[in-house]
This record gives structure tokens, sequence and C-alpha cells, in this order.
């Protein structure tokens, strides 16, 4: 996380509200050290001086309100989220699981996945302890245009798998899933001789 720092107070203020970003600080005898996280990437910082005009704003208007969870996920009794995170508000997290059978003659075998109401497709897992080098996987998202599955993004393809080691793809956020959406795995092995079976999780809020 790279610390900026910054000269004014009013420069600082402004930036947290057009970011909706969250006070934190701390104290000592002289000053309030505010910082203000954005995203993993930047922590924005000014010190105040305690008996200043800044700092008396602060102390005032802010330091109550500061300090707060940097985040809250969706959930039972917690329906709140106040800042970045891969969860919706009102969402709860699942996990479910599939299978892919590709036989001894077969050169590739697929699954297609859909969900009969709308969720929030985060990532998942691939493991196998069939596989061999050289057997992959891809990944497409499919929409139903005039009542046809048709390929509309491809975010996996040829993702190599090794024997019993698991194969995770999670994203800092979800992707919205309408029930006019379908995941599409195929399973692509090197060479044909040898049953597979390769096991799917997926992580989704819903």
């Amino acid at each position: 996380m790279l610390t900026m720092n910054i000269n004014s107070w009013a420069d600082f203020k402004t930036l947290v509200n057009v970011k909706t970003l969250l006070m934190q600080y701390s104290e000592d005898e002289a000053c309030f050290n505010i910082y203000a996280p954005e995203d993993h990437t930047f922590l924005w910082t000014i010190s105040l001086l305690k008996g200043s005009d800044d700092g008396d704003d602060f102390e005032d208007n802010f330091k109550a309100d500061a300090n707060k969870p940097l985040e809250i996920k969706a959930g039972v009794g917690r329906t709140e989220r106040i800042c970045v995170s891969p969860q919706p508000n009102n969402t709860v997290e699942h996990w479910n699981g599939y299978e892919i059978s590709c036989g001894d003659s077969d050169s590739s075998a697929s699954i297609d996945i859909s969900f009969g109401t709308k969720i929030y497709l985060r990532g998942g897992e691939i493991k196998s302890k069939d596989v061999v080098n050289g057997d992959k996987f891809k990944a497409e998202i499919q929409m139903q245009i005039d009542g046809n599955w048709t390929t509309i993004m491809t975010p996996m393809e040829d993702v190599y798998l090794l024997p019993s080691m698991r194969e995770t793809v999670r994203g800092d956020d979800c992707m919205e899933f309408p029930t006019t959406y379908r995941l599409k795995i195929t399973f692509t092995p090197v060479s044909t001789g040898t049953a597979k079976k390769i096991y799917i999780v997926l992580d989704y809020y819903a």
C-alpha cells in the first residue's frame, strides 16, 4: 500500500468525501494522525495538531465516526456493505459442486451451468487427481440470444491443470450473472485413452 501525505485538511476532507472513504485515526499528546485507506492501494494520511482549528474540526465533527470497521459484508443480520467488497448487499455466500466426466475415447467434455435466479459469480476452484500435464480447461460465459446460447466472453482459456493441484480463480469483485447467462466449462485432455473426471466448486452470492 502506497502512503500518500495530504498537506491540507480541507483537501483531505474533500478526497474522503469524493472517494467515499472511511477515516481511521490514532492520536498522541500533540496530534491526531488521520488515515483513509483506499482499496488496498493507497493510504491517504494527514496529521493535525490538537488545539488547532483543523484539529478541533476533526475532534468535533469527525472523530466520533472514525475508526469504524473498514468492511461489513452482507449476511444474516448484516445488510450493509460499508466499502468495496466482492459481496453485494443482502446476499449470502454459496459454494456449489459439479463434476465433468471425460470418457477414454472423448476428445473433450463440458458442463453447462445456469442458475434459476440472478446470482453474483466470484470465481471457483477446479481439481482432479486424474489429469496429466497438458490437460486443460476453459470457461465461457454464454447468453441466450434469439433462443440460442452464444458465447459472449471467454474469461479463462487454455488453463492447464496439474495432478491433485487445485486451480483457484477468484476476483476482487463479483460479476452479476442473470438467468439469461450460463457458464460453460470445457475440459480437454492432452490425449485420449484414459477416462478422467474433474471437480468444480463455484463461489457465488445470492
